[in-house]
């Protein structure tokens, strides 16, 4: 599927469940809000390297051309940054405090959270056209589940799946009554997930959206949860921004480990799913591809036999 540039890929390498550890080159890209800065970070061996400085980038996902597109929050842009020339250009302005962004089907737009002008925009990427989804409301973190459902943090308080073409509400979590911030959906679970400002991680039932949610985790007084994302194989990654570190939450053992720490760091861009530098197999796809080289093992194994009667 999607491929990106080269020197600048996502090498997420697959855990076994319940194994919590990381190895070197499990990459990530993050931004640093305060640095100005977007970085290629090897949550492995703690390796952070500067992609790129720029004005105060906050959220970013990949297009299908292998290049980064995020929100400038202080100077209320979306932009375009090339892995490879660092060559960095306007898509589109007029945001007052874009945040999160996201990829849609198809890859020829994304959504960005208007928050400041309480709206969920699209964005054309060719040309920068610019239409509002939703209005009247902040928007926050973003996310389409395996079947394109779209799910939008509003107000800070709730998820919302809308329809993604008239912004129209579907279902709801109902209101938090503390301040929700990144959003993510996880294939290997098929589960969202959401962070809170106070530090914690929630998981939201897609098929069931209206359930209370469930309590997964807490930083244990660092707080400061903003971005999340999934690398599709039992862990989630969190952008803490009160202590500036990146946490390992693994789905199967429960367990919230610290790992590198990047000064300023806001948010992470998505590890996999829409936005991603490099498509990461679905389970389902990595079981067939187990079951095929079975199946090939145990043909040449009965060639051998064969050949050997």
């Amino acid at each position: 599927m999607r491929r990106a540039v080269c020197g600048f890929l996502i090498a997420c390498c697959f855990l076994t469940a319940g194994q919590g550890s990381v190895e070197a080159g499990q990459i990530l890209y993050a931004t640093s809000l305060d640095g100005g800065q977007i970085v290629r970070v090897d949550v492995g061996t703690n390796v952070v390297t500067v992609i790129a400085s720029t004005p105060s980038a906050d959220s970013l996902v990949f297009n299908s051309a292998g290049n980064i597109v995020y929100t400038a929050i202080n100077a209320g842009q979306l932009r375009s940054l090339n892995p490879v020339t660092a060559a960095d250009t306007l898509i589109a302005g007029g945001f007052n405090g874009p945040r999160d962004v996201a990829l849609e089907p198809g890859g020829a737009t994304v959504l960005v959270s208007d928050f400041n002008n309480g709206r969920l925009a699209r964005v054309v990427l060719a040309t920068g056209t610019v239409s509002n989804v939703l209005t009247g409301v902040n928007t926050d973190g973003i996310s389409f589940d395996a079947l394109n459902r779209l799910y939008v943090v509003v107000n800070r308080n709730e998820v919302r799946e809308i329809n993604a073409a008239t912004g129209a509400t579907i279902r709801t979590t109902g209101l938090f009554d503390f301040q929700l911030d990144g959003l993510t959906y996880d294939s290997f679970s098929g589960k969202l997930y959401v962070t809170t400002f106070n530090g914690g991680i929630y998981l939201i039932d897609p098929n069931t959206l209206g359930l209370v949610p469930t309590f997964l985790a807490n930083s244990g007084g660092h707080g400061g949860f903003d971005g999340i994302t999934s690398d599709a194989a039992g862990n989630l990654y969190v952008a803490a921004r009160n202590d500036f570190t990146i946490y390992q939450y693994n789905l199967a053992g429960s367990t919230l480990t610290a790992r590198t720490t990047i000064f300023g760091l806001d948010d992470l861009a998505p590890a996999s799913g829409l936005g991603a530098a490099e498509a990461v197999p679905e389970p389902a796809s990595i079981a067939g591809m187990l079951i095929g080289a079975g199946s090939l093992c145990g043909y040449a194994l009965r060639r051998r036999k064969t050949r050997a009667d």
